[in-house]
């Protein structure tokens, strides 16, 4: 089908409304793209209304991350545009718009004529069905999409932390109130770089010290106080007085 209905005022409907301000201009884009795909794949053979293109081959031509692309339709599916049946995307929305006017295919004018004549009870098993599959999918796409969620603790464990300091740490951090967040522990592996020492000998450290993070300058300042408090052997020898009691 070489063209379909677009009305002016589309922008406005509640649904592509939501898209635009979840998505903005590449969530309206991409409607519109996969609407016109489809319309255009409309033949006498083929009347399914069906999405061919995956995330990836969308995202390439509409230059937007394949991740992307997946929530923006999975979100799209959720809204009601689009619907989901275990292995295709299809718009019945655009079967119900297009009539007889836009194509001169007798073939595709009986079969829009009959298409719209399926009773009320076909068409609710087929939204309910769809529905299902719907609910189903974004479970799927929710699972595949989205990154691990961070881990604090389990990220200093793969630093090469004891997870016996681990605990006494958290602990501390937990007393302080300080947030576990993936930005801190970036900024912690930044000072340890900057020490020098390990990172497991950093964080016990900052465990023995009550410390809620960890600088480097902490700890070579308390080195330095160390080595200065400790006296040399023969330094020692100049000022033991024991010899004064005989």
């Amino acid at each position: 089908m070489k063209w379909f209905k677009h009305d002016s005022n589309a922008h406005t409907d509640d649904k592509l409304q939501k898209v635009l301000m979840r998505h903005g201009a590449e969530g309206y884009a991409l409607y519109w793209y996969c609407v016109e795909l489809i319309a255009a794949r409309v033949t006498p053979d083929n009347i399914t209304f069906e999405l061919k293109h995956d995330a990836e081959v969308l995202g390439y031509h509409l230059k937007i991350d394949t991740r992307k692309v997946e929530k923006i339709m999975l979100d799209m599916v959720n809204l009601g545009l689009f619907e989901y049946s275990g292995d295709h995307i299809t718009c019945m929305k655009l079967a119900k718009r297009l009539d007889n006017t836009m194509t001169q295919s007798r073939e595709i004018k009986e079969t829009l004529s009959n298409f719209k004549k399926l009773s009320p009870d076909k068409n609710r098993l087929d939204k309910n069905r769809l529905d299902k599959n719907r609910k189903k999918k974004s479970k799927e796409i929710a699972t595949v999409a989205q990154p691990p969620r961070f881990n604090f603790k389990k990220s200093l464990i793969e630093l090469g932390v004891q997870p016996s300091t681990v605990e006494a740490w958290l602990s501390v951090r937990k007393k302080k109130r300080a947030v576990d967040s993936e930005v801190a522990l970036n900024g912690i592996i930044r000072e340890v770089g900057l020490s020098g020492i390990s990172f497991d000998r950093a964080i016990q450290f900052s465990a023995e010290n009550s410390y809620s993070g960890f600088k480097a300058e902490w700890f070579l300042n308390a080195t330095d106080q160390e080595k200065s408090t400790k006296k040399s052997p023969i330094l020692a020898g100049l000022t033991d007085r024991s010899w004064a009691a005989n």
